[in-house]
């Protein structure tokens, strides 16, 4: 079984980003312990540590340089893949969908917000990985407790998982909420989910991709999208995002298992 670890960035520009870094049982014992061999007792918030604010306002810039290289080599090591989903807030909230059936007025709560969006398109993406690759035994997904996201995302999956289509897309084996103190990989999705969010803004300004972002993905990143075998990584916009909408807001209409079953495969964003 799959262990995947999420956390979400939320940039002041409007760029929102949903992160999942899966490991296997055993590469998840071992890349925690190193993690906490590098950062000990202090929880690396990258945009705290990444400003050499509150925690981390006694770092020099090496130093943050030198632990985020560390966190990435911990990363390269240890994951056995990882999935980033942005978007901007703006354009999804124009035209998310705003009537469901009675059954499917919890999945709606969940899809008001840029967050759930998100989720279920890195869920949705890591599921199809995970198939992929034969991990039969499936995923358990792990959040934070006492996130800002941590009610609507409650709302999303609880109501999505009830569903065995939307389960089987999942790859679905377990969810829980985890403080970040006992749960310390979440900080790894954390790192990516603000690296990736940041790459969004960086290139649509014409800047290079960070060192971090690259070493991390192991790879020629550039743009707004990248894929490998291991990693995933996408901005969805445009028409992409309209057509995505469109087949939630059927999927929320639907009352045929059919139906609904047959929508729920197909509420993807087909790069991966």
């Amino acid at each position: 079984m799959l262990r995947a670890y999420s956390d979400a960035s939320n940039l002041e520009t409007g760029t929102f980003c949903v992160a999942a870094i899966a490991f296997g049982e055993d590469r998840a014992k071992k890349a925690e312990r190193a993690w906490r061999g590098l950062m000990g007792e202090r929880i690396a918030h990258i945009t705290d540590m990444h400003a050499r604010k509150k925690a981390f306002a006694d770092l020099s810039a090496n130093d943050a340089d030198t632990i985020i290289r560390g966190q990435v080599q911990i990363i390269r090591e240890h994951a056995s893949f990882g999935i980033a989903v942005s978007c901007d807030k703006s354009e999804l909230a124009k035209i998310l969908p705003k009537i469901a059936e009675k059954d499917s007025l919890s999945l709606l709560d969940g899809f008001r917000m840029p967050y759930a969006t998100c989720c279920h398109l890195a869920m949705h993406t890591m599921g199809r990985i995970s198939a992929q690759n034969g991990r039969a035994a499936g995923i358990a997904y792990m959040f934070e407790k006492g996130d800002d996201h941590q009610s609507q995302s409650a709302n999303f999956i609880e109501c999505a998982v009830r569903d065995q289509s939307m389960k089987a897309v999942y790859q679905y084996k377990s969810h829980g909420y985890f403080e970040k103190k006992d749960a310390r990989l979440m900080e790894a999705a954390d790192l990516l989910a603000w690296e990736w969010a940041r790459q969004i803004d960086r290139s649509r300004n014409g800047k290079h991709v960070r060192p971090s972002l690259r070493h991390m993905l192991d790879g020629d990143v550039s743009g707004t999208a990248y894929k490998s075998g291991k990693w995933s990584a996408f901005h969805v916009t445009g028409s992409v995002l309209e057509r995505f909408c469109g087949k939630v807001g059927r999927l929320l209409l639907a009352t045929d298992r059919n139906e609904i079953q047959s929508i729920a495969n197909s509420c993807k964003v087909d790069f991966y």
